[in-house]
């Protein structure tokens, strides 16, 4: 029957898409950032370069769970790629917008440090992860309230 779904076909597809074509275009990408370095910003290359690779380890946990036909699994990486997509379409709608998602980022980052650092105290365990926590986020952006 003309127009019937099969699910084989439309699995191997994607399966080549996932393991071929969206890698190699990724790590076209990559170079292309990387040709381009000094010429943009370095938060705004960081960026970048941190949602290619999300993208490259989300298709790549994707089609880990296809593969083992993880069904719940594979809709929450479906799910996590949409989001990326999301994020990819508003940053790079406007410089603003890619600067506002970094800096939400960057303040996330400090609230998770600042808890995992207060959890550390209530233990009584040394936190050696807090400082080159700290200067990562200073460097990026040291006037990042929150």
């Amino acid at each position: 029957m003309p127009g019937e779904y099969d699910v084989r076909q439309e699995t191997e597809f994607n399966r080549e898409k996932l393991q071929i074509a969206i890698p190699k275009r990724l790590d076209e990408l990559i170079d292309i950032l990387a040709a381009h370095e000094g010429r943009v910003d370095g938060w705004y290359a960081d960026l970048i370069y941190k949602v290619l690779l999300s993208v490259k380890r989300v298709c790549a946990d994707l089609l880990a769970t296809i593969d083992q036909e993880a069904l719940s699994a594979a809709a929450w990486n479906a799910r996590n790629l949409l989001e990326l997509w999301i994020w990819i379409r508003y940053c790079s709608s406007s410089r603003e917008n890619a600067r506002r998602f970094h800096e939400d980022a960057l303040r996330d980052i400090k609230g998770l440090v600042n808890a995992l650092s207060k959890l550390y105290a209530l233990r009584g365990m040394p936190n050696d992860f807090e400082d080159f926590a700290r200067q990562g986020i200073a460097k990026d952006r040291p006037e990042v309230p929150g």
